[in-house]
């Protein structure tokens, strides 16, 4: 079956202050379209329903792509603040250098938002899955393959997606701005979302790792995303209200 869009899976719809999105999640959705409402540096806190299983090894999103043929990963709704335009801009200075390098991309345009992307055309280009959505199993599969996960968002509630591709292994890309910085904690390669050229330069960084390299990413990665637990969450909501309280 494949699995529809929401305003935010398993959301706990509560402004919070920023000490508090580091107990956001617990564990990782497999698809979906991440939103979040952010004003005054303050979020509507995602806490996702269960964990992402392990599957051993690369297995096939989509049955047209070659299991042995690289790409990156970008997954969130086609919207202008996801800023897709300047990272298929930067998958494509990168290409120059690796002709085999493909962006496979999941999720769709959702209504509300003034856009007019020709979501069609850019996606139609040579080296580019636009994949919509996916199942769930294809989903994990999609981050576990992906030599990089690429998240260069100009705005965000929360950033769920960051947690998601490090707790399935994957190095993530994303922006220097927003909560982003803070939700990745050190545990990603961060770039100037307006510049086309840094994020092409963090995927060449990424894709340059040695092996220990990357493996010591991806370790920091997943224990970034194991401080986020449904526990934490709601001892720092349940503190939270008695502050408020007085």
């Amino acid at each position: 079956m494949v699995a529809r869009p929401r305003p935010a899976m398993g959301a706990t719809c509560v402004s919070v202050p920023v000490r508090c999105w580091r107990s956001a999640v617990s564990t990782l959705p497999d698809h979906h379209e991440f939103f979040g409402s952010q004003a005054g540096g303050r979020v509507c806190s995602h806490t996702p329903r269960h964990k992402l299983p392990h599957p051993p090894g690369l297995v096939l999103v989509a049955a047209h792509v070659d299991i042995i043929t690289p790409y990156i990963l970008c997954v969130g709704s086609l919207q202008p603040h996801k800023n897709l335009h300047r990272a298929i801009d930067a998958w494509k200075l990168v290409r120059r250098r690796r002709p085999n390098l493909e962006l496979w991309i999941i999720g769709k345009k959702q209504g509300g938002f003034r856009d007019a992307t020709d979501y069609r055309a850019l996606l139609s280009q040579p080296g580019i899955a636009a994949l919509g959505y996916v199942t769930e199993a294809k989903l994990l599969r999609a981050y576990v393959g992906a030599a990089a996960f690429v998240y260069p968002s100009l705005e965000e509630g929360f950033g769920l997606p960051v947690l998601e591709a490090m707790q399935a292994g994957t190095p993530v890309i994303t922006s220097n701005c927003s909560c982003l910085p803070e939700v990745a904690g050190g545990a990603a390669e961060l770039v100037e979302p307006m510049s086309t050229e840094s994020i092409a330069t963090a995927i060449e960084n990424v894709l340059d790792w040695t092996e220990s390299e990357r493996q010591a990413r991806i370790a920091h990665g997943k224990e970034r995303a194991n401080q986020f637990s449904w526990s934490a969450a709601a001892r720092e909501y349940i503190t939270l209200y008695h502050e408020l309280a007085g």
